[in-house]
This record gives structure tokens, sequence and C-alpha cells, in this order.
């Protein structure tokens, strides 16, 4: 499966391992992604393709936003981790 921009990944490789960031936009190798807090979408990080693992295939209608804001993609990675939980049976 291609990951795609807007779509939702985990990092599976480095210090932020574990954690779930939005997809900014892909090139050959690598991903550019945010979270909305730490990294925000004026400096986003770079990530190896192998590095991520896609958890969501995420908004169409924010696939083809051009001005997308920090407390939107805050917003999308809270709505995905309230239905992660629910899934799991958690809080």
């Amino acid at each position: 499966m291609d990951i795609l921009k807007a779509s939702l990944v985990k990092a599976t490789a480095g210090h932020d391992k574990g954690e779930v960031f939005f997809v900014l936009g892909v090139t050959e190798n690598r991903v550019i992604l945010a979270d909305g807090k730490k990294r925000r979408i004026a400096n986003p990080k770079q990530k190896n393709l192998r590095h991520v693992q896609q958890v969501s295939v995420g908004d169409e209608q924010l696939r083809h936003k051009t001005n997308l804001s920090d407390s939107e993609i805050r917003k999308t990675l809270a709505e995905y981790r309230a239905g992660s939980s629910k899934d799991r049976g958690g809080c």
C-alpha cells in the first residue's frame, strides 16, 4: 500500500518510535511529517519510508486542501487516537 498525503503513519524507528504523524508529502524514499505540536507545518520532520508504517488512509478533503493548519492536524490525530483506543477497549 502506498503512503499518500494526509495519511497517518506510525514511526517504527528512531527516537520518535511509536508516535503517530500526519503525512504532509511524499518523495521518492522519504515522507514529510508533522504532528501539529512538536513538529509543526513550518518545521516538518523528514523520515525514511522504511521507518514508518501507515495506520490510516486519511481524509480525502485534507489531501486536496492547500492551506492546512496545525490545529487541523492535531484534530485529525486526536480523532484517530480516540478511535483506536475504543478499538482496543481502552479508556
